[in-house]
């Protein structure tokens, strides 16, 4: 397929059409109510950590080990990019758990007891925002030993 973009484009003809066609294909699910989709959404969520959890044993197994990214020293910065790269980090952590900190009450609102909400909150924000981090770091140092390059 001729790419019709500019060649500086972040974007060509092949990846436009593909989301495009995924757009017309999704439309209809907007018309299912949330109710309707939480076993389908149980077992995508089941998949995909079943494929984290197996990309990332795949990737140590290939490299004989975490690679270099977790072992490689640190290098001096500047006070003031250290403070900037430390402004990136918190902006980082924090637009992972935007959704859920502002989704609270609908959290609670779902809850039978006040405090119902608390033992899931708890998983998902700290549970999966440290583990699935930490095997994505794991895999991209990995792959830098595999490739040549870390795949993030």
């Amino acid at each position: 397929m001729k790419n019709h973009f500019p060649v500086d484009a972040n974007l060509d003809t092949k990846q436009f059409v593909g989301w495009v066609v995924f757009n017309c294909m999704m439309a209809p699910i907007i018309y299912i109510r949330p109710e309707g989709m939480k076993h389908v959404i149980l077992w995508l969520t089941v998949i995909s950590g079943i494929t984290l959890v197996c990309m990332t044993i795949w990737a140590l197994s290939a490299a004989r080990g975490a690679g270099p990214l977790l072992s490689q020293g640190s290098t001096p910065m500047k006070s003031e990019e250290l403070g900037w790269n430390i402004t990136y980090g918190v902006t980082t952590v924090i637009g992972n758990i935007a959704a859920g900190l502002i989704n609270q009450m609908d959290y609670s609102r779902f809850a039978r007891r006040p405090g119902d909400q608390v033992f899931g909150q708890w998983i998902s924000i700290i549970g999966f925002g440290i583990l699935m981090p930490f095997l994505g770091c794991l895999t991209s140092s990995a792959t830098q030993k595999i490739y040549g390059e870390a795949l993030w």
